[in-house]
């Protein structure tokens, strides 16, 4: 034993060394996930009698970090394995710090490398320690240190002799012992911050105190005794901490004082110290399960179940729980998956007197993490103070397991009203559980002194019959089939058949709802197979007779397919099966022939010929001691056609269809014939017919087309070849053309003639309605124009003829009656203010009258006239620019309009000259010339003249300049014409030009 306590020492390690390696933390960086590896603790928080709370803590214990709380989905530690399985398993763990280095929001679990989701079995000595803290502030000693060291006595109540019967002396806890008490350095309050208490400051506290005294190294678990209330519960799980010098996940409760005063209590949490989860039955209140030391204590005390010294006791764990512990190997605990019925015999889960089976797991949808659970419980050893009812001192019971729930099993009990020690969670002899939704039974056949007789069904379909298919007839020596098949086809399996046939060995198999199975006698006669189907539903039977029948020969006949006059046909009699008995007598006949007889072995033959055509027919008979069989054979002998002559036409014309007979000789040629048909430029084909055939060709080309015959049957084949000289002709002649046209105009027509290459000349007659009749000589092309004066529908008729015939097309085309075509003339330009005349002229000349003329021009009133085949109208315009004129020339007929763009300019009509009219030798002047209007049409071309000065020619618009220099004085005259396209004007300026006179200077005094 350590002479100061080194819990503290190793804890600051950690911290310097996760603040130096990072350990898994971010620091400064707390939503960061971080990945952390160690061991998974649960801790499970039990309330005072009469309360129903319960609370869960999950921590993860590392060598650095000691105790990290883990903050995690329900969801997401059940899809890991759920806490009982998890619990004191190395696991990785990711997720964000919610209080850095203290409280992880779980993101991600896994078990580590190597781990099994299997729980930690509980075997042989499981020393456990007390360690008796009192608070600073409390001085109260509840109990003495005998009380607890008594505690864990080998004897009756105590632990270690409650857990040797729990575990069938698996597990015991000798070796264990009490110390204190101890006085903790601080008071009550501040191990409970917030009102919750602190395991982990309490833990090192009062193990610290202990220390001296006290050598953990021996120890699996630590019982930490308090002498006050700690928060709501007592606790128990697990602590991370180096004690001695071993560093490791310690075993641990929390116990206040009501707890240690009932053992019972104590026995719950050492169980969660070996990593037991509660039971239940309602979710919300969880110590409702009288029948589990892991959930209701309390009752037991009810129930007598009070020690004078200890309190109250405990009861046995359910079988479940000893499965998780290993304290009930695989041959105590029978597994029954989907499909499948059992009766066994339940021992009682305490003090089991016999071999029968501790306990059943029922697979629901064969899941080896959902399943029910079958026990049988008797009020033996601690099980004594268990519920019971009148006449009773055992009952069946049945608990539903979820082994990743975080409260893995829960009691059933079928009337759902919080008493789980009623009759609604106990079975007797005569009552059954059923579950329709997982088509699972329990039913309680029977009882014996220390159990139950129960039948268990799981989605188990019994067996309605069974039937033996095969034949009712075989022969001695021959294996013979036969199958047995189960209804309902989904019956459950593996169903045992046992087969016994008469004289035969019985035979057994084992499968799913059928099964086949081969006999063979040596000996005749009737014979019975009897089949047994058996599953655990039970058995059904059936039976089947069969005739077996000596072997007899069963001869067939082999020979030609058929045959001709004369040839000779080579018959095989052939006898099954090939171990009949020898020798065979075999007796021949034929049609037209005399009987034959031999006596052979498995097969005779004969021949035979045939002068006469006809169905011949062979019989055969085979005959032995056992009895004899008869075949017959029928071939037909045929008569070869001799001859083939073909008729038909020598001559033709192209693509006219021409008919071919051939003819065999002689008439009584055995029919059917086949006759193949091939002619030049044709593609071959078959007829079958009698004597007789007939085909019809045709041909695109001329020329000599050979025609022959093949005639075919299965006596022979004969050929005929036949000629004909096609002539070449015209196939068609197409006339093309309009299909509408206008009286009086002129209307073209084609007539083309297929083929191409038919022979020239040809001649082409047109004939046309209400015209004379036009003949032409052409070749594959012709042509002719009509035209018609009237309206109405017309027919235009064509004939094209050469050597070899004549063929004719017809085209119609509907006439209309004209309509006016109208067309404006008139002047080319205009002058603003003058008339300008326009004429409107309508062609045909034959278009129907009176004719209607509308007038619209730009700016002028609509004028409407009627007239003949023209019209006149005349329009002034007062300002220039581009006029639009439009006429419409109508009739009954129809409409037509054009369209006239005349351009009416402005002429000038005066020109006035600004500028100076006084100057001086030397100096430039500028003068303009303007005309008006201001309207006048553009380009305007001005000419300037002025004497003794060169003409000037500018072309502009309605304003125009020049400039002038004169060297000698005098007047001038400047003289300006304006002219446009449509006119001219003329303008006059004059100047007087002076020298410049300079005077003397005259001084004055």
């Amino acid at each position: 034993m350590t002479l100061r306590r080194l819990f503290f020492v190793f804890t600051i390690i950690a911290v310097i060394t996760l603040l130096v390696q990072g350990g898994g933390y971010q620091i400064g960086q707390a939503l960061s996930p971080v990945i952390l590896e160690g061991t998974f603790i649960t801790i499970w928080g039990d309330g005072s009698p009469g309360s129903d709370e319960t609370r869960t803590a999950y921590y993860l214990s590392t060598d650095l970090n000691k105790m990290i709380e883990l903050t995690i989905d329900d969801e997401l530690l059940a899809s890991s394995g759920g806490p009982a399985i998890l619990n004191r398993q190395a696991v990785i763990v990711q997720g964000t710090w919610l209080d850095t280095g203290m409280n992880l929001q779980v993101q991600w679990l896994t078990l580590n490398e190597g781990e099994t989701q299997e729980p930690e079995g509980i075997y042989g000595p499981q020393p456990w320690v007390s360690i008796l803290c009192k608070f600073s502030d409390y001085a109260d000693e509840p109990n003495d240190l005998t009380y607890f060291r008594g505690m864990y006595s080998s004897a009756y109540p105590g632990l270690d002799h409650y857990w040797r019967e729990q575990s069938y002396d698996l597990a015991n806890l000798q070796e264990s012992g009490a110390f204190g008490w101890y006085v903790l350095p601080q008071p009550r309050a501040y191990y409970l911050p917030g009102g919750n208490f602190d395991w982990w400051t309490a833990a090192e506290d009062c193990t610290a105190a202990a220390d001296p005294e006290v050598n953990f190294t021996p120890f699996v678990g630590i019982n930490l005794m308090f002498n006050a209330d700690l928060d709501c519960c007592a606790w128990g799980g697990g602590w991370y901490a180096c004690l001695d010098g071993l560093c490791q996940t310690w075993r641990m409760t929390w116990e206040p004082p009501w707890g240690y005063e009932n053992i019972g209590v104590i026995a719950h949490e050492t169980g969660h110290g070996f990593g037991l989860p509660h039971s239940y039955w309602n979710p919300n209140s969880v110590y409702d399960n009288q029948w589990d030391v892991m959930s209701d204590v309390w009752s037991n005390g009810n129930r007598g179940g009070i020690h004078p010294i200890y309190g109250t006791m405990g009861q046995h764990t359910v079988s479940y729980h000893k499965d998780m512990l290993g304290w009930i190997n695989e041959s105590q605990m029978t597994i029954i998956g989907t499909g499948e019925k059992r009766t066994i015999t339940l021992e009682r889960l305490a003090l089991p007197q016999n071999d029968g089976y501790l306990g059943a797991r029922i697979l629901v949808n064969d899941s080896p993490a959902h399943f029910l659970t079958v026990e049988a419980r008797q009020l033996v050893g601690y099980d004594a103070w268990l519920p019971r009812q009148t006449g009773w001192n055992k009952a069946v019971v049945l608990h539903d397991i979820h082994i990743y729930d975080g409260m893995p099993a829960r009691v059933i009990d079928i009337d759902r009203n919080g008493n789980t020690g009623d009759a609604g969670a106990m079975w007797l002899p005569g009552e059954t559980y059923i579950t329709p939704t997982l088509g699972i039974e329990v039913a309680v056949l029977s009882a014996t002194a220390t159990g139950f007789v129960v039948s268990i069904s799981n989605r188990f379909t019994p067996m309605n019959d069974v039937e033996i298919e095969g034949p009712d007839a075989g022969y001695v020596n021959e294996p013979i089939p036969f199958t047995a098949s189960v209804s309902p086809s989904n019956a459950s399996t593996p169903i045992t058949y046992t087969w016994e046939a008469t004289g035969l060995t019985p035979i057994v198999h084992v499968g799913g709802t059928e099964d086949d199975v081969e006999f063979s006698w040596v000996e005749a006669g009737t014979k019975s197979i009897t089949v047994t189907a058996s599953n655990d539903g039970g058995s059904v039977v059936d039976t089947h007779h069969i005739n077996i029948e000596p072997i007899t020969p069963i001869v067939s006949i082999s020979g030609p397919n058929s045959s001709t006059l004369g040839d000779i046909n080579i018959f095989t009699a052939t006898v099954v099966p090939t171990d009949v008995m020898q020798p065979i007598t075999y007796t021949w006949q034929a049609t037209g022939q005399i009987p034959i007889t031999h006596t052979d072995g498995l097969s005779d033959r004969i021949t035979y010929v045939w002068n006469d055509p006809g169905m011949q027919v062979i019989t055969i008979t085979a005959t032995n001691e056992q009895g004899s069989s008869t075949d017959t054979f029928i071939l037909p002998i045929s008569m070869p056609p001799v001859d083939l002559a073909i008729t038909g036409p020598v001559e033709g014309e192209e693509q006219d269809s021409y008919t071919f007979t051939a003819s065999i000789i002689p008439i009584t040629t055995t029919v059917p014939i086949t006759y193949v048909w091939m002619a030049d430029g044709q593609i071959p084909f078959t007829h079958t017919a009698g004597v007789v055939d007939t085909a019809a060709f045709d041909w695109d080309t001329p020329g000599i087309k050979n025609i022959t015959v093949s005639a075919s049957n299965d006596g022979g084949t004969v050929v005929d070849t036949h000629s004909i000289d096609i002539k070449p002709g015209i196939h068609t002649v197409t006339l093309t053309g309009p299909i509408t046209g206008i009286a009086g105009e002129a209307e073209v027509f084609s007539a083309t003639v297929v083929p191409t290459d038919v022979v020239h000349p040809i001649t082409y007659v047109w004939q046309a309605t209400g015209q004379l009749p036009i003949t032409h000589t052409a070749k594959v092309v012709d042509s002719a124009t009509f035209g018609w004066d009237t309206p109405g529908t017309k027919t235009i008729t064509v004939t094209a003829s050469n050597v070899g015939g004549s063929v004719v097309d017809t085209h119609t085309i509907d006439i209309d009656p004209p309509i006016p075509i109208v067309s404006i003339s008139g002047p080319t330009s205009g002058i603003a203010g003058e008339a300008n005349s326009f004429t409107a002229t309508v062609i045909p000349t034959g278009v129907v009258q009176p004719i209607t003329f509308v007038w619209h021009a730009t700016g002028q009133l609509p004028i409407t006239h009627t007239g003949g085949l023209s019209d006149s109208m005349a329009y002034a315009w007062a300002n220039p620019g581009t006029q639009v004129i439009t006429v419409t020339a109508s009739n009954d007929q129809g409409s037509s309009t054009d369209i006239f763009t005349l351009p009416i300019r402005m002429p000038p009509t005066k020109l006035e000259i600004t500028g100076l009219d006084v100057g001086k030798v030397g100096e430039t002047y500028i003068f303009t010339a303007s005309v008006i209007p201001i309207t006048t049409t553009v380009p305007i071309t001005y000419v300037w003249t002025m004497d003794g000065q060169m003409i000037l020619t500018h072309t502009g618009g309605v304003m125009d300049t020049a400039s002038f220099i004169w060297d000698s004085p005098g007047v001038y005259d400047i003289l300006v014409s304006a002219t446009n396209a449509v006119g001219s004007v003329v303008g006059k300026w004059s100047i007087v030009i002076h020298v410049n006179i300079y005077l003397p200077l005259t001084l004055r005094h």
